[in-house]
């Protein structure tokens, strides 16, 4: 069961093509999620965003599912969930 404040939601993270690879994302990724309240995080991800899937696991997300919006055409997703740090300690 969801409750306030249990997740927070990671709707995007896009960096400009001159700063990729140069762990722009990474840094931005770890000071978005650095102290948060919550006990975990969400996003989607497109199954075939093969970079973004890569660094997402890398950075300790895992799969929990697939959805599909409920727009007419909308691509399938898969749903990832990370455990964030600040959780892991109380």
């Amino acid at each position: 069961t969801e409750q306030p404040g249990r997740t927070f939601a990671l709707v995007e993270l896009l960096v400009r093509a001159p700063w990729r690879r140069q762990h722009v994302a990474q840094g931005l990724h770890d000071l978005l999620l650095h102290d948060r309240p919550e006990e975990r995080a969400t996003l989607t991800v497109l199954p075939a965003a093969a970079p973004a899937q890569a660094a997402y696991r890398k950075w300790g997300w895992r799969k929990v599912a697939q959805k599909r919006n409920p727009l007419p055409g909308s691509p399938l997703f898969d749903v990832l969930v990370r455990q964030l740090a600040q959780s892991a300690t109380r």
